[in-house]
């Protein structure tokens, strides 16, 4: 329910992007060391990452988990450095006329529909 509400207010959010004009020597751009080492704040991730061990590694083979921590690692990255190549394209595609609104509509739609689906598996 919780999932569902989370869509409906993206659903209802505004559709706007604002960017600052304040002056470039107040304000501070993180730079790549700083999203490097911010993952290693991220309890999503360590909840993934304590998922995958336990999934993917055995006591009988040791070798798997440097395995899976290299692939772990890589995969990760790679998938952030996606996400932000991503981010920065979609914000000046999404910037012009009302395509941020429909966005913002499909992407609440998707989330609710997502969360009934697994409401229904599960009941």
């Amino acid at each position: 329910l919780f999932v569902c509400y989370i869509g409906i207010k993206i659903i209802l959010s505004a559709a706007n992007i604002s960017i600052s004009t304040a002056p470039v020597e107040h304000i501070i751009i993180p730079n790549f060391k700083d999203g490097f080492l911010l993952q290693w704040l991220n309890p999503k991730a360590w909840l993934a990452c304590v998922s995958g061990i336990t999934m993917f590694t055995s006591i009988e083979n040791p070798q798997s988990l440097p395995i899976f921590i290299i692939i772990y690692f890589f995969t990760c990255y790679a998938c952030l450095f996606f996400w932000g190549f991503c981010g920065d394209k979609f914000s000046v595609v999404l910037n012009q006329g009302n395509r941020l609104k429909y966005f913002n509509i499909l992407m609440g739609a998707f989330l609710i529909l997502s969360a009934l689906l697994i409401l229904i598996d599960f009941f």
